[in-house]
């Protein structure tokens, strides 16, 4: 899920190893931020955004059938988008569930 404030939330995905890339829009970004989800039900990833302010109802954006195969390495990352310049964002309230090595 993508998430900024010219372009809104996401759902970005690409089936095929070095295929094309299948973007959903899933609306314009809200002040202050946007709770996402992702879901992973065996092959299954489905994204949502938050339909409200506090986190608690959700609109599906869409679902994929992907390969993935365990383990799956999870992460956040943050792109200014533009060649030699940074920039910052503040991320809260992540929760991962599942059977996760703490290893890693």
């Amino acid at each position: 899920l993508n998430v900024s404030a010219d372009h809104g939330c996401i759902f970005q995905r690409r089936v095929e190893p070095g295929g094309e890339t299948t973007l959903t829009d899933a609306g314009p970004s809200r002040a202050g931020g946007m709770w996402v989800r992702l879901t992973r039900s065996g092959k299954a990833v489905t994204a949502y955004v938050g339909a409200d302010d506090a986190g608690q109802k959700w609109k599906r954006i869409g679902s994929e059938v992907l390969e993935i195969k365990d383990p799956v390495i999870v992460g956040l990352c943050v792109c200014s988008h533009e060649g030699g310049t940074m920039c910052a964002a503040g991320f809260r309230n992540l929760t991962l569930t599942g059977n996760a090595d703490p290893q890693r």
